[in-house]
Formats: structure tokens, sequence, C-alpha cells
């Protein structure tokens, strides 16, 4: 129990103190000349997305999900909300985030309402480990690069599995584990990346059956 918490701690840490945060993002809108008090998502959406391939990635990630303007998705460890503010702006859909650390789900809601999308999203501050949503509650559930943070896969899964609705659609994007990862770049990743262990792409697809 002490080492689970030491980690969540840890992940707090590497995220309040991550290199793109909330103050860079509005340091990037101004150095463009963007007056922060008319910014639109069109003009965030180029410098708030803070996973690999961008909005190219999240477009694929939509649409591999079937994401339609009338579902409630899901969106596991939201960090800053650049995926969810980038689709339910594209799509029209309802999007809430869930994300452990304060501070990416403070800067979240602070983004989202200055772009005038807090009407179609919304952030709930949880562990996805124990998801604070009833059973059946989302039509699709979606993370982007951010379940390598998260200990315990099976538990994560399973919640996944409680929270979305019958014949709903988990779709995820993730650092994977392959046979050429070495104990060395393991460790490293747990000290520098705060991964505590990365899945490999058979392990998910098992997991999503059971």
């Amino acid at each position: 129990m002490a080492e689970h918490q030491d980690h969540l701690a840890g992940v707090v840490t590497y995220y309040d103190t991550h290199p793109i945060n909330e103050q860079q993002i509005l340091h990037a809108l101004q150095e463009r000349g963007v007056d922060l008090d008319n910014v639109t998502e069109e003009e965030l959406k180029e410098h708030d997305q803070d996973h690999f391939g961008g909005l190219q990635a999240t477009d694929v990630l939509a649409a591999k999900a079937g994401i339609k303007k009338e579902h409630h998705v899901l969106d596991v460890c939201s960090g800053m909300g650049g995926p969810a503010r980038y689709i339910a702006h594209r799509i029209g859909c309802r999007v809430t985030g869930l994300d452990f650390t304060e501070s990416r789900y403070l800067a979240a809601i602070k983004l989202t309402e200055m772009v005038g999308l807090d009407t179609l999203v919304d952030y709930v501050h949880g562990n996805a480990l124990d998801m604070p949503f009833d059973e059946d509650s989302f039509d699709v559930v979606i993370a982007q690069e951010a379940w390598c943070h998260i200990p315990d896969k099976p538990r994560l899964i399973a919640q996944c599995a409680r929270v979305v609705k019958p014949g709903g659609v988990i779709a995820f994007t993730d650092i994977l584990c392959t046979d050429k990862l070495s104990g060395g770049d393991m460790r490293r990743l747990r000290s520098e990346m705060t991964f505590p262990d990365l899945e490999t792409i058979n392990g998910y697809a098992h997991l999503l059956e059971l």
C-alpha cells in the first residue's frame, strides 16, 4: 500500500513539474498574439495536445472508436483536457475527463472555460483505479499514452469495462512493452518517467477479453 501511495505521489510530481503545462500553453498563445480573453478552441488546440501524434492521433482514435455526436465519452487520465476539448469541439459530443493530478484537473477546467466548451466538457478529479462513476455511464472510454503510469492494469481495464455501456467501446493508445525493452531501460523508465510497468499489446488484448 505504501509503495502504491509513493508511486501516485511520484506521478503527481512528474506532471506538476512537466514542461508542458498551463502557463506554457498560455505563453505560447500570447507569443502568437492571441487575445487570451477571446481565445478559441481552433487556436488552443495547436498547443494543448500532450501526447504523441498530436491532433492527427486524436482524429485516428476518435474514428477508430466510432465517436458520434450523441455519445458521452470518458477520457481516462485526461490531463489538461486537450483531446477532450478537441473531440467535443469537432464532433459535438459530451466528454468527461478523469485525472488524478489536481494541477492538471484545474488547468483543464480553466482552459475549457476559456474557449467556451464547458457546456460539453466536464472534469472529475479522481483515481482511474477507483472511478467515481456508476456502471454503464459512458458510450465510449478513451485514453492517450497515460495508462503506462498506472500500476494495476487488470483493475484499470475492469474499471473501464464497468463504466462503459453494454456494446460500448474502449479505445486507447499507450506506450507498450516489446521484447526489445531491456531491464535497464525499464528501470530508467520507472525512475525518470514514473512508469511502474508496461503492458504488451497481447496483454491488453487478453485483459479486454476478460
